[in-house]
């Protein structure tokens, strides 16, 4: 058996990270973060902890992680569309197909997301980076 290539180990640790991410979004969302640990977090995901931490120094930063690249994903769509859209009912109508498709595929996210939302302090926070990053 030969060694594996270095594009084997970016899709193994891809896969990895992915299962992290997976797992994280599953249990903040159904137990809520301060009631989920990184050791949940590594059982749910069938890796070890320390794994884990290999890919997150902290439960925040995995949170932090799956915000964000939801809100790239979404910046990514607004950036596209409004350099392709000039009749604004097009534009409205695919703002709701993107929303709710994406409603529809990751349910657990926007329940995560959506209890957050009620917890003034994270909501401060992300606020606060958000507006920072432009």
């Amino acid at each position: 058996m030969s060694p594996r290539t270095e594009s084997q180990w970016e899709k193994i640790r891809s896969k990895s990270r992915e299962k992290i991410l997976n797992a994280a979004t599953e249990l903040f969302a159904e137990n809520g973060f301060n009631a989920t640990s990184i050791s949940d977090i590594a059982k749910k995901a069938g890796i070890s902890k320390g794994l884990v931490y290999n890919y997150f120094k902290s439960k925040e930063e995995l949170l932090d992680d799956i915000v964000f690249s939801a809100f790239n994903e979404f910046d990514d769509f607004f950036e596209t569309l409004s350099k392709n859209q000039n009749d604004p009912l097009e534009s409205l109508y695919r703002v709701l197909e993107v929303t709710f498709k994406s409603l529809k595929e990751k349910p657990q996210f926007w329940k995560l997301i959506t209890g957050l939302s009620f917890k003034q302090n994270i909501r401060e926070r992300y606020a606060k980076q958000i507006a920072h990053r432009k």
